[in-house]
Parts: structure tokens; sequence; C-alpha cells
């Protein structure tokens, strides 16, 4: 990549994050996109590194990846947009040398949610469970427990099904233990006892209650919001994320089997069309909430605010990619830092006495005229009087220290007011997706039953957290790996 050209500051138009487009110098292949597509390489979320020849400049995540050229971009094809932090950003954009991108295994986006959960963490729920600090699990503390498994009894007698003794000793266990682990190879029934359980648990309590299953994108981590779990093993792990995902639709669909309609499925990837009508995306779309007119001006304030820091943080940006001081900039600070100097500088017309200086052609000389000359090493002809001042007697190599320092000192405070300004637009940004969330809010607080991926889970936390979900079930847990994390709020 060419540092020089093909640095420039990106943003989102309506929202969303500040980072860089780098375009590529060359690319070789006509089927460029189409093969990093096929590979799954340099996607939205993947985690990019930059680097001059071997030294790492910093690492950034990929927000727009390449894409098939149109008639509104023909370059799309050589353009990928990354974010990076601050200081690696105000850094990028002042950066002369060429730079090579590499792209990093793995998937950023799948990891980042997760990631934003342990770092909140503040103690580990379960505690004496996972520690073993006690020989027995306490019992769940929630209204209604005590009728569990009388409602699951009616439900059995109902369906005409008898239990075994292994699975009435797994219900029972379930409804006697805060935290409960149900494990058995395939076909003995887990799924089956954890349907029951959920249809049980909605008759006899109040509770929301949040299916989780794995992905492997999760496989490290499991989100949680609930007092009690109960968690239901499969060791079988081939072909793991179909598995899962159908896990995770049959065990809602048995929530519809049995009339339950307050049903919310998180995430994509569902073949079942039974529950289309039931995606959090669509629930969102087609809901009754209207916005009001207040919260209608406060979205239109928020915007407007967006759009004036994005033109204070692209004139920051333009700052810090100078290479030179233009004139214009050069009076700005000298004004103010070094008024001496900038008297060595301006025409002696600028004086006050109202005389123009001709040019020899017939025309005026530009203001910047002796700026100019000063910067390449000239004298400061015609104005002969000037060059026994100090900036005129220093040689080409110092007036070149000397205005370098001037640049720096500009950027100094381009990257300030840059940070500034940037800050200020996370804020409102934030704002934004909090206003834009509300929808979701209000669709999960009318829930009883959620169902979500592991990833899904930890990506929409807070959103779960608000909707206060007291019971916790997970499908398919065996395939999660050992060191699996349990976070409770």
């Amino acid at each position: 990549m060419d540092g020089e050209h093909d640095v420039e500051i990106e943003m989102a138009h309506g929202r969303g994050p500040i980072g860089l487009r780098l375009c590529l110098l060359d690319v070789k292949s006509n089927n460029f996109v189409e093969n990093l597509q096929r590979r799954r390489q340099l996607q939205k979320g993947s985690l990019v590194l930059l680097r001059v020849d071997e030294q790492a400049l910093c690492i950034g995540r990929v927000v727009r990846p390449f894409k098939e050229p149109n008639n509104l971009n023909p370059d799309a094809c050589r353009e990928i947009g990354i974010t990076v932090d601050n200081s690696a950003l105000t850094t990028l954009l002042g950066e002369q040398r060429s730079m090579h991108l590499v792209g990093l295994a793995g998937s950023f986006f799948a990891y980042e949610p997760v990631l934003r959960c342990l770092q909140s963490f503040q103690a580990l729920p379960f505690r004496q469970e996972i520690l073993h600090e006690v020989d027995e699990s306490p019992a769940p503390e929630y209204d209604g427990v005590e009728n569990i498994l009388g409602a699951l009894e009616r439900q059995m007698q109902i369906s005409g099904i008898v239990l075994d003794q292994a699975q009435q000793s797994a219900f029972e266990h379930a409804c006697a233990h805060r935290l409960a682990l149900i494990v058995g190879p395939p076909g003995t029934g887990k799924s089956f006892i954890g349907a029951e359980l959920a249809q049980s648990m909605l008759h006899a309590t109040s509770e929301k209650i949040l299916v989780v299953c794995f992905t492997n994108h999760g496989k490290n981590f499991l989100s949680s919001f609930s007092s009690f779990y109960c968690f239901c093993a499969n060791h079988d792990t081939q072909h793991a994320d179909f598995q899962c995902f159908a896990a995770l639709d049959q065990f809602l669909c048995h929530m519809l089997d049995k009339q339950e309609r307050r049903i919310v499925r998180i995430g994509g990837k569902s073949k079942e069309e039974r529950l289309e009508p039931f995606s959090l995306f669509n629930l969102k779309k087609h809901g009754d909430r209207v916005q009001g007119h207040l919260e209608k001006r406060h979205l239109w304030s928020i915007y407007s605010e967006l759009e004036m820091l994005r033109g204070t943080i692209h004139e920051a940006a333009e700052r810090l990619e100078k290479r030179c001081l233009s004139w214009s900039e050069a009076v700005e600070y000298l004004e103010v830092d070094d008024p001496t100097s900038l008297e060595q500088l301006e025409l002696p017309s600028k004086s006050g006495d109202g005389f123009h200086v001709a040019d020899g052609k017939g025309g005026t000389l530009r203001d910047s005229h002796l700026w100019h000359r000063w910067l390449v090493g000239k004298d400061p002809a015609p104005f002969s009087e000037l060059a026994s001042q100090p900036l005129w007697r220093m040689s080409p190599e110092k007036r070149i220290v000397l205005s370098n320092q001037w640049l720096s000192s500009v950027q100094r405070e381009a990257r300030n007011d840059f940070l500034k300004a940037k800050h200020q637009y996370d804020l409102y940004d934030n704002q934004l997706s909090a206003l834009q969330n509300i929808k979701e809010r209000a669709v999960l607080q009318g829930a009883r039953v959620i169902g979500a991926t592991t990833t899904g889970a930890a990506k929409y936390r807070e959103l779960l957290e608000a909707s206060k979900p007291g019971i916790l079930i997970i499908e398919e847990a065996g395939m999660m790996k050992k060191e699996v994390t349990i976070q409770n709020p």
C-alpha cells in the first residue's frame, strides 16, 4: 500500500466506527475478491496486521471488506476499511512509508462479544459449585419452583408418556438444584427432558427462559443472565454447527408445539420456516411501536451532532496528513506562537503602508511569496532589506528543521482536536445505538422463551440482562470445551 496516497480517513454516513480506508497498489488476479470470499479471508470482522518492512505498526479489524467494482466505486476491489485504536489511528494518518497488510487467522467478530463480556467480569458466578466449595448445589430461589414437578407430572399424563427411572431422576435433580448437569449418550432423551422441563417451568413460574446453544464461534465462553442453570450435555461433536443450530430450532419448535408463542430467536442461520416470524429481526421490523415526537427530535439532534463532528474529524485528519505547512496554516500558528518570525515572512506591504509589490509581470506578488522562497532555501528577493533578519540568515538545512518543528506543533494540536472530536463522536454513536435498541428491548421484554447461540447471547448481553431471564437451559453443552466461563451479572 502506498502510505502517501492510499491511507484516508473513513467514516460511516449515519453511524458506526471511524477508521481508515486502505487502497492496494496492485491487484494481480481478476478473481481477487471472489477468492477472498471463498477462502473467508479479510472478511468483515477479520483481524489484520499493518506493518512496514518487519516493524508491526498495529492490529486492526475489517469493517468493510474488498468488494467487486461497480459504477459508483470502480476501485472497490482495491479498497478495504479497517478500524484501529485511537493512538494507532492518528499515527497511521501521518505515516509516509509504504505499508503491508497481513490477514490474521480467525474472525474477530465471533470473539469480540465474548471478550467484551470477559472484560466486564467483577466476580465469579456460581462460585460455590465451580470451585467445589459445597458438596451439592443449593436449591433455586425463584417463586414457584416447588410447583414444577407437579406441572411436569400433569404434562406427562396428558401426553401419555411414562418416564423411566433415569429420566425421572434427571427431572427431580434439575428442580432441586440451581445448577444442574444432565449427561447421557445420544438418544437417551436429554433434549426431551430439557424441552419438557422448560414447558413445566413456564406453567409453574413467572420466570423467563433463555435457551442457549453452542457454536464454534463461542467454544470458550458461555454467557448467562439467570439464577438457575440446567445443562443438557451431548458428547457427539461431529457436524457441530449443524447439530447445534438444529438443536436450538428443535427446542424452540417444541415450544411452538406446546402452543407457546412468546418466543424470540436471536441470530440467523435458522432453516426452520416455522421460526421465521419469531426471529428478533422480524419481530422488531414488524413491531407496532411508534416513535414519539421527543424521541424523533432526540434522534435528529444526535445525527446533527455526528455530522458536525465528522467535519471536525476530517479537518483534523487533513492536518495530520500534512507533509508541509501551507502559508495560511503557518500564519495561524505563528501569529500566536512566534509573531517575530511571522513578521520576517510577511510581505512588507502587509505592514500597513497600503502599497502592493508587483511581480515584474504586471501582477501582484502573492502573500505566500516569501514563505515559499524561505522554505526552498532562497533569498527574500525582491525585499533585500530582509536578508539580514535571523530567519533569512539560516542555512537551508536549518530552515527545514525549523519548519518541521512548526509542523509538529500544528500536528500535535490537530491530534488533540482529532481525539477530542472522536471521543465525542463515539459517545453520540453509543447514544444512537441505545435508542435504536429500544425496539429490540421491547421485543425481548415481552418474550417468555429466548433462544440464542453462545455468540448471540454474548453479543446481546446487555439486552438480555435488561429482559431479566431467570432460567438458563443450555443445549448440546457437551460440545463446549472444559474451559467454559459462566457469567452472572
